[in-house]
């Protein structure tokens, strides 16, 4: 029998979104977002940490929450890691994999990219580590979201950057100056298209106080205040 779909599981939070019978369906579904039979949802893994903190003996070891905070790795430069990363007890984050994955996050947020590639590729051969994410973390689709991501940062950041720079961020040998965030690769030079955010913009110095009005209402006021006689 095949696992629930999106709209199966978008279902289910509706109706019974903290009941306690919906964790198999749950768990099953975080499965096939793993295997990418399945598309990303936050809310269903959310709600899935969430349950294993009210009903702690449903949760069967830390498979399926390191494939959760896995999932939410992979969507960088989301914040969806962080939010799941809080929800979970600090003794199933001290154990591999989940050690693994946290460190990860805090390279992506830190921008060291190429220190990523590194410890990420440890993923695949931590014993600790399920079936399902070792093969999710070798497959060229989860690494090429990654990259994407990475890419669309580095072109968001840099209107230039080195060559040799670009391709440690990406963890790849040479770069395709076909993509749509690159403009060109000349020499030793990457080429960003550009953008707003990286494209130095002119300051145009604009005087926020209109001197003439004011002098105009201070003469108005001093002109109409009321005399006081002395006596």
């Amino acid at each position: 029998m095949s696992g629930p779909t999106y709209d199966d599981v978008v279902k289910l939070l509706g109706h019974s979104a903290y009941n306690p019978a919906i964790v198999p369906q749950l768990e099953a579904y975080v499965k096939a977002q793993a295997s990418s039979k399945a598309p990303y949802y936050f809310n269903a893994n959310r709600t899935l940490v969430k349950l294993y903190q009210f009903f702690p003996h449903l949760s069967a070891g830390d498979e399926i929450i390191s494939l959760v905070l896995f999932l939410a790795l992979v969507e960088f430069p989301t914040t969806d890691f962080c939010a799941l990363a809080c929800l979970v007890p600090e003794r199933v984050q001290s154990r591999e994999p989940c050690v693994t994955l946290v460190r990860c996050a805090e390279l992506l947020e830190a921008c060291q990219f190429a220190e990523f590639w590194q410890v990420f590729g440890q993923i695949q051969t931590e014993a600790a580590a399920s079936v399902s994410m070792k093969q999710a973390a070798a497959s060229s689709e989860t690494q090429s979201k990654l990259r994407k991501s990475i890419l669309s940062l580095l072109a968001h950041t840099y209107r230039t950057a080195p060559l040799t720079m670009v391709l440690a961020a990406l963890n790849v040998s040479s770069l395709d100056d076909g993509d749509a965030m690159v403009a060109s690769v000349s020499g030793d030079t990457v080429t960003f298209v550009a953008s707003p955010d990286n494209t130095k913009r002119s300051r145009v110095f604009k005087e926020g106080v209109n001197y003439d009005a004011i002098s105009s209402m201070m003469t108005k006021t001093t002109t109409s205040a009321p005399v006081v006689a002395r006596e």
